[in-house]
């Protein structure tokens, strides 16, 4: 199985979610000692007001950026004791006016292969539209875990992977889809047991179903011989942004693997309106993947 090996972990110490994302990579680095690990967190830019300090900016965002730093490595400490790990690890504090874009500036400078992000409330509909979090999903080009809380007993059992055959894409999605798949079989050495491969049609026939279930079938032979989970498939008729959602409430689904496709033309413009809608209605954890052609609005410093 691949692996992720330059991991990023962004750090909210208002979240809730900090200790199960934490576990989550140090559980990664367990299993591979060339797994690097760095936890950030970002330091808003400090305002000029010489009415209210006699401090100089310069100074105001040094100390925080050593406080941050000092408490980075306080959080981190127990869970990296407990591991018993020899992995690369860091702490790192940046600051910038926007965390979105400071965040997604150590993803692009640093060549992370996977972004770890805070889900602050209860569900998507209450925490991710509109924050942080989604200003990164809509910007950042690596693949972004939003993690949720572990359930007990039920962790990560069953993966759903959102299944797209677009006919206005030139391969019809074909590469994306594997790439989300691949993905996902990146989870066979945990407690998975299951992955369910959706794919949604607004409006179909009998013979549109049929070769909607050819493709999946297509999609599953290589990965049902490199795989031991239960594979599951299922084409559904009607609204994509209601039916998923209620698919993953139904079967109990713990991980949402989901490709994020926009038909603007325009690179880096980027976030498809129909994978707003899902997202707004799942309360689990979801791993976003974009095309590999996305580029980055975001500049580097």
């Amino acid at each position: 199985m691949d692996t992720f090996k330059n991991i990023l972990i962004s750090i909210d110490f208002k979240a809730e979610t900090e200790k199960s994302k934490i576990e989550r990579a140090f559980e990664m680095a367990q299993k591979d000692e060339s797994v690097s690990l760095t936890f950030i967190y970002i330091v808003l830019e400090v305002v000029p007001d010489p009415e209210l300090s006699i401090i100089s900016v310069e100074n105001q965002e040094r100390m925080l950026v050593n406080d941050g730093k000092k408490s980075l490595e306080q959080l981190i400490r127990p869970f990296k004791e407990e591991a018993g790990v020899n992995n690369s690890i860091k702490c790192v504090v940046r600051v910038g006016s926007k965390p979105s874009i400071a965040i997604i500036q150590q993803v692009l400078e640093n060549n992370h292969d996977i972004l770890f992000v805070s889900t602050r409330d209860k569900t998507f509909a209450d925490s991710m539209l509109g924050n942080t979090t989604m200003e990164i999903m809509r910007r950042c080009p690596c693949p972004i875990w939003a993690v949720k809380p572990r359930l007990e007993g039920r962790d990560r059992e069953k993966i759903m992977v959102g299944i797209h055959f677009d006919n206005k894409v030139a391969d019809k999605n074909e590469a994306l889809n594997k790439a989300l798949l691949t993905l996902a079989l990146r989870f066979e050495e945990e407690p998975t047991k299951e992955l369910h491969l959706v794919n949604v049609v607004k409006k179909m026939t009998a013979d549109i179903k049929q070769q909607h279930i050819l493709k999946l079938e297509t999609l599953m032979e290589p990965i049902s011989k490199a795989t031991d989970m239960k594979i599951v498939s299922h084409v559904l008729e009607g609204d994509v942004t209601t039916l998923l959602p209620e698919y993953v409430k139904e079967h109990e689904i713990m991980l949402v693997v989901l490709g994020m496709l926009s038909r603007t033309g325009l690179k880096g413009f980027f976030i498809g309106n129909t994978a707003e809608k899902i997202l707004k209605h799942l309360n689990c954890s979801v791993l976003t993947v974009k095309p590999t052609d996305f580029v980055s609005p975001v500049k580097i410093k």
